[in-house]
């Protein structure tokens, strides 16, 4: 499946781990694969060690004026201090 997405998998030296590589939308794919059936743990291992997206917060808010903090982090996967901070900047608070 790593070769037919396009990425490598090769052991670290002779340890028992092993190293994933490939592009971030290739190790998407291969998680979204992974996660049916018992190798989930591998997907939220790959998951886990990808780049976390980045959002401009205060110009979500502002171009949304019925947003609550509660949308703004499911949709965005920010901390609740961060979208607080994001709504008080927005509303002109600090």
């Amino acid at each position: 499946m790593v070769t037919e997405y396009g990425c490598s998998l090769k052991r670290i030296r002779r340890s028992k781990n092993w190293s994933l590589t490939g592009t971030q939308s290739q190790l998407v794919t291969i998680s979204e694969q992974l996660k049916q059936g018992r190798t989930l743990w591998i997907a939220e291992a790959i998951n886990k060690d990808l780049a976390k997206p980045t959002f401009d917060l205060t110009a979500i808010v502002q171009s949304n004026s019925d947003m609550t903090l509660n949308r703004l982090i499911a949709e965005t996967g920010c901390t609740l201090t961060e979208a607080r901070a994001a709504l008080d900047k927005a509303e002109d608070f600090i």
